[in-house]
């Protein structure tokens, strides 16, 4: 289990427009489908989001978006859909870039033909804690697909508690 500025998350978190992604990619992968839905939703977020202030880890950034997987995910780019592992104890944090000249244009037209990944306006990284400071009163934040607004700075870590799972067991399954 990990948590955004204290509030448990199992899957994914975000900041940035990505709160924004998240609402415009439901309507649209309803339309066409999981995988152009999500593109286009990125595509659509990025043309009318305003780039945000921060210090990640240590490192001043400008970005549009943050995208946390709690563990690694796949496949690399704008639209991760599965990871490998459930206990890799890492972050896969995906950032669009706002630090470079037509950053928006080169991350709009790299989503669109597939290379995203390999755009210099996007950054991926494997990290095991994210701190993030921003000159920011409020930050809308996700967390699973709830949306929230919190304090400009805050914290990505993993609890070291394990999470418990039920499983009831089957009569005459195997074992």
């Amino acid at each position: 289990v990990a948590t955004i500025d204290g509030r448990p998350f199992l899957n994914v978190a975000g900041f940035g427009a990505y709160p924004e992604m998240l609402a415009h990619a439901d309507g649209l992968r309803a339309r066409f489908g999981r995988w152009p839905g999500q593109v286009a939703a990125a595509a659509k977020t990025l043309v009318h989001a305003c780039p945000i202030e921060l210090t990640i880890n240590g490192t001043p950034r400008r970005v549009w978006l943050g995208f946390v997987g709690n563990c690694r995910h796949e496949p690399a780019g704008i639209a991760p859909s599965w990871r490998p592992r459930l206990d890799d104890g890492r972050f896969d944090v995906r950032l669009a870039l706002a630090d470079m000249r037509l950053s928006r244009t080169r991350l709009i037209l790299a989503a669109l033909t597939g290379r995203v990944a390999r755009s210099r306006a996007y950054a991926e990284e494997l990290v095991k804690e994210l701190r993030v400071e921003s000159p920011y009163a409020r930050l809308r934040l996700a967390r699973d697909g709830e949306h929230f607004e919190r304090h400009g700075d805050f914290v990505i870590e993993k609890r070291p508690e394990r999470v418990a799972v039920y499983a009831p067991h089957r009569a005459g399954g195997d074992g």
